[in-house]
């Protein structure tokens, strides 16, 4: 309906704009007006010829001389036939035969081509311009649904790593401690509400985030005991900003899963805010001095994709890896 529309106002624009101008010279809007809409049918065919049978059959297959063969024969086969109409309407309609002579003479066959040839590259140029912007904006809509599938299974990649990790933990820690392992299973119940029904969202608050990672950082706890030294520095913040869901716990949780086994070892966690919507997470955690054990896995690189895809130039991500040590320093800036 509305292409219907478009096309219905481009034949009443060039009726109006044609008889504005053809006023200067025979001094008859009215006249003029019922001329051009007498004479209208050879340009509406030849228009409509070339967008919708030359465009596609030749120009838009790249088969250009015979697009331009075509269209020299159209343009010609049409002016004539122009030519023809506005002689019988000056002769037998108007009975001015001196204004119906002139279109019967050369001067008068060159004025109608010249008309049909700017009619003809006008209606070219929208025609080009339309199609142009629908392909891109298709271009753009299937990018942005690759997109938002990409970050799904990106999701989807991460969420169940995380809840086997953790439903690991609780099954060691209800064998070793009862108390522990139910206190670690009400935190889990929080987290597994907040995957289920927050990760599904673009961005939630970041209050929600940070509550979902203290809560997992208080299970890590309860499993690793004694064995680990846990230092954590988290803001305490209540405002309006958010964050796309399930961002930074992978890397918290990279943290947890790559410290030495059976030995002592050191996790530092610090979420912070500067300049009101900068946020800056930094984590670094023991491992072991070898060169086969650096962190590596689905998790940092999900969440370095996902920044890519959600904070474009809006992010910073620095991983130094040492024989002893692995650090991450992230920083987001945010909107509310």
């Amino acid at each position: 309906m509305k292409e219907i529309l478009g096309h219905i106002l481009f034949w009443f624009a060039y009726l109006l704009l044609w008889s504005i101008q053809d006023v200067f010279y025979f001094n008859d809007f009215g006249g003029v007006l019922k001329l051009n809409i007498v004479t209208l049918f050879p340009f509406l065919a030849i228009v409509y010829v070339n967008l919708y049978f030359l465009l596609p059959r030749f120009l838009f297959k790249k088969k250009y001389p015979q697009y331009i063969l075509f269209l020299c024969l159209s343009l010609l086969i049409i002016t004539g036939i122009s030519v023809a109409n506005h002689y019988a309407y000056f002769n037998f309609i108007a009975n001015d035969l001196a204004i119906g002579g002139f279109f019967n003479s050369t001067e008068g066959f060159l004025a109608i081509l010249t008309e049909t040839l700017v009619l003809v590259g006008f209606s070219t140029s929208i025609f080009l311009l339309r199609e142009r912007y629908f392909k891109e904006k298709m271009l753009e809509d299937i990018s942005k649904k690759q997109l938002e599938v990409e970050l799904r299974l990106l999701k989807a990649q991460m969420n169940p790593h995380f809840l086997f990790n953790s439903l690991n933990s609780i099954y060691m820690m209800l064998e070793k401690d009862g108390q522990k392992g139910k206190e670690m299973l009400l935190r889990f119940s929080d987290i597994l509400s907040y995957q289920l029904y927050d990760t599904v969202k673009p961005n939630i608050p970041l209050k929600k985030e940070i509550e979902n990672i203290k809560n997992y950082i208080d299970i890590e706890s309860i499993r690793h005991g004694q064995l680990a030294t846990i230092t954590v520095d988290c803001v305490a913040y209540s405002g309006k900003l958010r964050i796309s869901p399930m961002l930074l716990l992978p890397i918290i949780e990279n943290a947890f899963k790559h410290s030495p086994n059976g030995t002592t070892y050191s996790i530092s966690i610090y979420i912070g805010l500067n300049d009101k919507n900068h946020l800056n997470l930094k984590v670094s955690n023991s491992v072991a001095p070898k060169k086969d054990e650096v962190p590596s896995g689905i998790g940092l690189a999900n969440v370095k994709r996902r920044l890519e895809l959600v904070y474009p130039k809006k992010h910073e991500i620095s991983i130094e890896p040492t024989p002893g040590n692995f650090f991450v320093d992230l920083k987001i800036w945010l909107n509310d």
